[in-house]
């Protein structure tokens, strides 16, 4: 039996209080496989440290990997540290940014962004818009419902919503059968999605 007890809540904090670990974990949360080096490269630091800081997060049970040849790629091993990561940027202070590329890169990510498994930033907004205002989506309080043309409509984009076994239920996202496609950034409030 597994004794329970406390969250050591001081030991992910520690993980946390570095910008490389706080990078490479923003970088990861495209929810794609990358190699070290790539990871290294975002990070501004060498392969060798990103190699530190992913194994801490691995030993966390943060990352899954795998290796092909001499390449290991790293991907966020669940939604939770991506939650995490995103409930940070909301509460943190913002930081101006301090070149040119800064402001690029950072224009970029506010523009459309790739978030773990969903579409976000301005365009994740804007498709959000679009289904509400178009009656594909009827949201009541916090609580989304596609509707009948809704359904028709992913239909002809080739997402067959009949195949959907059970509805999915995640803050901050919408799905759609087993893939989460736009967030509902509002304000960051969390929206269920339920099929009519």
């Amino acid at each position: 039996m597994t004794e329970q007890g406390l969250p050591n809540m001081i030991d992910v904090t520690k993980l946390l209080a570095d910008q490389s670990s706080l990078t490479i974990l923003t970088f990861l949360m495209d929810g794609r496989f990358h190699t070290v080096h790539e990871i290294a490269k975002v990070a501004t630091i060498k392969d060798q440290t990103a190699s530190y800081h992913l194994k801490k997060f691995y030993n966390e049970g943060w990352l899954d990997y795998y290796k092909r040849g001499k390449f290991v790629y790293y991907q966020l091993s669940n939604l939770d540290i991506a939650h995490l990561i995103e409930q940070l940027m909301v509460i943190s202070p913002k930081k101006l940014t301090q070149s040119y590329h800064q402001r690029v890169a950072l224009n970029k990510i506010a523009y459309c962004r790739s978030c773990y498994n969903h579409m976000a930033g301005k365009v994740g907004v804007d498709c959000y818009d679009y289904l509400i205002n178009s009656g594909f989506l009827v949201g009541f309080q916090d609580e989304l419902q596609l509707t009948s043309n809704g359904q028709e409509f992913f239909q002809s984009l080739g997402i067959d919503i009949s195949k959907e076994k059970k509805t999915r239920i995640l803050l901050n996202h919408v799905w759609i059968g087993q893939n989460a496609v736009f967030t509902y950034l509002v304000d960051w409030e969390g929206c269920f999605w339920t099929n009519v």
